[in-house]
C-alpha cells in the first residue's frame, strides 16, 4: 500500500527552517517596533510620519513608508501621559497578583463557619504549577498589548557583544568612558566622560580607567586551546639520511606544520602543531612529572606518533616534553625552541634563518600556525544596551538600569555610561560574566526575557512606562542582525558594495515599523482574538475611548477589515498570494517542488546508520516518486484540458468548474487533441515502466544481498567444520 509522504516532506523542510531559525541574536530579538509613535491626527495634513531614532537611518530610495501600514498607523495609539499609562498596567495586572491571596481567607472561613465545607466543595481544584504559569504567561502578554495601546513604549535591551581579553575589555571601557566631540578649532577630539561601577564610585580619567581594568582582568580565564602545540625529543634507533626523516616527520604529523632540529647523537627535538587535546595531554605531563599516577594519556600519544614513523620506516623513541594550552604558553615554546635549538628545519623542507631577533621570528611563524591551531575564547564579560525613546528622562532611565543590575546581578563587577548625544536614550553596561563565586551569568533567550520583564517593572517604578512585548504580539517585522545592518550601511555609504535587495526592505521595514502583514493575519497566533479579549480588558478596567479604539483597530486589522487606506491597499498582496496559492501548479512550479523534496529526502538519507534504515528510506523514495509521476500527470492533462477548452471557447478563459476525482486510467475528455493525449498516455506508461524497471532492480538486489549472506553464512559454517575436524584428528 502507497502512503502519501507529501506531508512528511513538509515537516522535515520546517523542521529544518526552524533549526536555522532558533539561533537567536540576544541583540537582535529584542529589538522592538516603534509600536506609540506620534498619532496621525497630532500631524499636519500631509505630513508624513517619520520615526525618531534608528529609523531615521531609512533610506530615502528604499522602503516608502507611506505606502507601507505601520504599528503605529494601526494603533494610532494616544500619547497619555506616563503616569496615566502606568497606573492602567497596575490595574490590568492587579487582578492576576492577587487571585492567590484572596484564595486563602476563603478557605480559613470555610473551615469554621457554617456552610464552609460546601463552598469548598464547589470551589473548582487549583491549578497545577505549568497551568498556573501559563495563565501567569497569558495574562502578563494581555497587559503587555494593553499597555502599547495606551502608548507604552517596549523594553530594549541589547547584547551587543563579549568581551574575551584583556585588550577588548580595555577597547571596551575607553569607548565607554570617553566620547567624540568637535573642538573650537573644527577639529574632532576625544574627551573622557564619567562612568559609574557598582559601588557607585565615579571612573572619569584614563587612570582610573586603567586601575578598575586591572581590577577586572585579574579574575579574566586565559583563552585555551583545543589541539596542542608541542615539544618532542626522539631518539633515532638506525641511521637515517635527512630526505627519508623528513619525509617521516610529514607523515608523522600529517598536515600539521613542524619545526626540527637533528643532533650528532641521534637525537631530534621537534616543534609541532598536533591534535592532540591540549588540557589532557598537559594534565597527564603534570602528573608524569610529579609522579603521582600513570600518565595514559600521554604514553597512548608517543606510541601513536612512535607507530607512524615506523610505518614511514623510521624507528625511533618519542618522548612529549610539553603542550600549550593557550597561546601565551604556545608563544613561549615556540621561542624556547627557537633560542635553544641551533640548526632548525621547517616542515616545507626549508631552513629557519634568523636575521631579525627571535621575537619577531617567532611572531611570523605564529602567523602563520594560527590558522592551524583551534583555540576557544572565553566569555569574560558582556556589553549590553539598554534602551529607551527619544524624549525619555535619561537620569530615570540611568537610576532604573542600576537599580535593576544591583539586583539582578549581585556579585558581578559592572559599569554604566549614558552616552547623551545619541537620538535614543542609551544607557551602556559592561558586566562582568562570573561573580564572586565564580557563578556564571547566562544570557539565553529565556533569560533575556526575564530580564525585560523585570526591567520594564523597574522602569515603571521611576515614572517610564515601560512593558515587555513579543513580536508576535504586534505582528512586527522579523529583526535583522549586526552583521546585515553593518552591510546596510556600508551599502549606503558606497554603492559598489554588493548587498541584496532583501537585505535592504529587511533592515528598512523593521526601522520604519512596518507591519507583517504575514503574521497579522497568521491564523496560528490568533491576533483577532488576543485583541479583542485586550479591548474587553481596557472596557473593564475603565481606560480611555481612545486606548480601546486602538486596540480594536488593531484587531480588525488582524481580522483583514477596517484597515486604514494605506493597510488596504497593501493588504491585496498576501490576498492574492493566497488566490495565486490555491490556482493548479504549473510543471515548473511542480518540478521545483519535486526537486526540493528530492534534496530533503538526500539529507534523511545521510542520518541513516544502518542498512535497513537506509532500505527503508530508499522504499519511500520510491513511493514518494511514483505519487509525483502521477501528480505530474494530473497536471499535464489538466493543462491540455485547460487549452481544448479556451480553444473552443473561442480564446475565452474556460468557464469555472468543480474539481472531479483523479484516476490512474481515466479516459480524455472528448475535446482533448487525440495527438496530445496519446503523447500524454505513452509519457506515462514510460514512467511507469520505469518505475516497475527500478522496483524490480531493488527486488533483485535484495535478492543478490540475501544469497551473498547465504554463501557467507556456509563458507563459515565450512570453515568451522574444517577446524573442527582438524582438531579431532
Amino acid at each position: 500500500m502507497a502512503h502519501d509522504w507529501t506531508g512528511l516532506l513538509v515537516e522535515i523542510e520546517a523542521l529544518t527552517v526552524r533549526r536555522a531559525s532558533s539561533l537567536v541574536d540576544g541583540e537582535e530579538e529584542l529589538r522592538r517596533p516603534r509600536a506609540s509613535g506620534v498619532a496621525p491626527s497630532a500631524r499636519e495634513p500631509g505630513q508624513r510620519f517619520v520615526p525618531t531614532g534608528m529609523a531615521k537611518k531609512v533610506s530615502p530610495s528604499g522602503l516608502d513608508s507611506s505606502r507601507e501600514p505601520t504599528i503605529a498607523s494601526i494603533l494610532q495609539a494616544p500619547k497619555g501621559s506616563q503616569q496615566g499609562v502606568i497606573a492602567l498596567v497596575g490595574s490590568l495586572g492587579a487582578p492576576g497578583r492577587d487571585r492567590d491571596d484572596e484564595d486563602e481567607p476563603r478557605a480559613s472561613a470555610g473551615g469554621g463557619g457554617g456552610g464552609g465545607s460546601a463552598a469548598s466543595a464547589q470551589r473548582a481544584p487549583r491549578p497545577t504549577a505549568p497551568q498556573q504559569a501559563a495563565m501567569d504567561r497569558a495574562s502578563a502578554e494581555a497587559v503587555s498589548r494593553a499597555a502599547i495601546a495606551a502608548g507604552a513604549q517596549p523594553v530594549v535591551i541589547k547584547v551587543t557583544s563579549t568581551v574575551s581579553s584583556r585588550a577588548s575589555a580595555a577597547g571596551l571601557m575607553t569607548y565607554l568612558g570617553t566620547r567624540e566631540v568637535e573642538k573650537e578649532s573644527g577639529e574632532k577630539g576625544t574627551v573622557d566622560i564619567a562612568i559609574y561601577d557598582q559601588d557607585g564610585i565615579a571612573i572619569s580619567s584614563r587612570e582610573d580607567r586603567a586601575a578598575a581594568l586591572a581590577e577586572w582582568t585579574a579574575d579574566f580565564r586565559e583563552a585555551y586551546a583545543v589541539n596542542a602545540a608541542a615539544t618532542f625529543s626522539m631518539m633515532l634507533v638506525d641511521d637515517v639520511d635527512d630526505a627519508a626523516l623528513h619525509d617521516a616527520l610529514n607523515v608523522a604529523f600529517s598536515s600539521k606544520p613542524f619545526l626540527y632540529s637533528r643532533h650528532p647523537d641521534g637525537k631530534v627535538s621537534v616543534y609541532a602543531v598536533t591534535d592532540l587535546p591540549a588540557k589532557k595531554i598537559a594534565g597527564a605531563l603534570k602528573v608524569r612529572e610529579k609522579g603521582e599516577g600513570p600518565a595514559r594519556a600521554v604514553e597512548n600519544a608517543e606510541a601513536n606518533f612512535v607507530r607512524r614513523l615506523a610505518d614511514a620506516g623510521v624507528s625511533a623513541e618519542v618522548h612529549i616534553l610539553g603542550a600549550s594550552v593557550s597561546e601565551k604558553s604556545g608563544r613561549y615554546f615556540l621561542e624556547k625552541f627557537l633560542r635553544t635549538e641551533k640548526v632548525i628545519t621547517t616542515s616545507e623542507g626549508d631552513s629557519v634563518k634568523f636575521g631579525s631577533s627571535v621575537k619577531e621570528k617567532a611572531d611570523v611563524i605564529w602567523r602563520a600556525w594560527s590558522s592551524h591551531i583551534r583555540t576557544v575564547e572565553p566569555r569574560n564579560a558582556f556589553h549590553i544596551i539598554f534602551s529607551a525613546r527619544a524624549g525619555t528622562d535619561p537620569e530615570a532611565m540611568t537610576r532604573a538600569v542600576r537599580d535593576f543590575l544591583s539586583e539582578q546581578v549581585a556579585g558581578h563587577r559592572w559599569t554604566t555610561a549614558h552616552h547623551a548625544e545619541t537620538g535614543h536614550v542609551h544607557v551602556h553596561a559592561m558586566i562582568s560574566a562570573r561573580d564572586d563565586v565564580g557563578k556564571a551569568l547566562r544570557l539565553t533567550k529565556p533569560e533575556l526575557y526575564e530580564w525585560r520583564e523585570r526591567f520594564a517593572a523597574k522602569a515603571r517604578e521611576h515614572g517610564i512606562a515601560m512593558v515587555a512585548t513579543r513580536r508576535s504580539d504586534v505582528a512586527a517585522t522579523r529583526p535583522y542582525s549586526q552583521a546585515q545592518a553593518g552591510a546596510y550601511e556600508r551599502g549606503r555609504q558606497d554603492h559598489r558594495y554588493l548587498k541584496t535587495s532583501a537585505l535592504t526592505n529587511r533592515v528598512e521595514r523593521k526601522r520604519a515599523g512596518v507591519v507583517d502583514r504575514a503574521s497579522l493575519t497568521n491564523g496560528n497566533l490568533a491576533l483577532v482574538s488576543k485583541w479583542r479579549a485586550t479591548a474587553s480588558a481596557l472596557k473593564r478596567a475603565g481606560a480611555e475611548p481612545s486606548v480601546i479604539a486602538a486596540a480594536g483597530r488593531f484587531a480588525a486589522a488582524a481580522g483583514g477589515k477596517d484597515m486604514p487606506a494605506v493597510g488596504r491597499r497593501e493588504l491585496s498582496g498576501p490576498l492574492q498570494q493566497q488566490k495565486e496559492t490555491a490556482m493548479p501548479l504549473s510543471l515548473e512550479q511542480f518540478d521545483a517542488r519535486v526537486l526540493r523534496a528530492n534534496k530533503s529526502m538526500d539529507r534523511l538519507e545521510m542520518t541513516a546508520g544502518s542498512s535497513a534504515e537506509r532500505q527503508a528510506i530508499e522504499v519511500m523514495r520510491k513511493e514518494i516518486s511514483a505519487l509525483f509521476a502521477e501528480q505530474r500527470c494530473d497536471i499535464e492533462r489538466q493543462q491540455v484540458r485547460s487549452v481544448t477548452e479556451t480553444v473552443g471557447n473561442g480564446g475565452r478563459p474556460p468557464a469555472p468548474r468543480t474539481t472531479e476525482a483523479r484516476a490512474e486510467g481515466r479516459a480524455v475528455p472528448p475535446a482533448a487533441d487525440p495527438a496530445i493525449a496519446a503523447q500524454q498516455q505513452a509519457i506515462a506508461a514510460g514512467r511507469a515502466a520505469r518505475a516497475a524497471r527500478e522496483q524490480a532492480g531493488a527486488a533483485k538486489e535484495v535478492q543478490d544481498e540475501h544469497r551473498q549472506q547465504v554463501l557467507r553464512q556456509a563458507e563459515q559454517k565450512r570453515l568451522r567444520d574444517n577446524d573442527r575436524d582438524g582438531a579431532e584428528r
